[in-house]
């Protein structure tokens, strides 16, 4: 149904390299349990992701889990030269639990 892929920097930083849902599971607040495991796993760590501007939905989704806009970044990976992905930087973990809590 959906994965989530992060590693911890050695700052102690959890970095989130991908985060994948099926598209017929998509909207059933499973993205969002998945962050909620993450953030278990993990005990709180501070959370950056790198997501492509193509994915309007998952920007705004992070946003709305109290994720900000901490750099944006032309061609993260040498593929897509005009492709821009924003690197978000997420420290309020409530925003992410009210946010799961209204999905149920």
């Amino acid at each position: 149904m959906g994965a989530i892929v992060a590693i911890r920097t050695r700052n102690n930083k959890i970095f989130v390299a991908d985060w994948v849902v099926d598209k017929k599971y998509r909207e059933h607040g499973i993205g969002l349990k998945l962050y909620k495991k993450l953030m278990k796993d993990t005990k709180g760590s501070a959370i950056d992701a790198l997501v492509s501007e193509r994915y309007v939905k998952s920007v705004e989704l992070h946003k709305k889990m109290g994720f900000k806009i901490k750099d944006v970044i032309p061609d993260a990976y040498g593929v897509h030269e005009k492709e821009k992905y924003y690197l978000l930087e997420e420290k309020p973990k409530k925003k992410i639990m009210a946010c799961i809590k209204k999905k149920k």
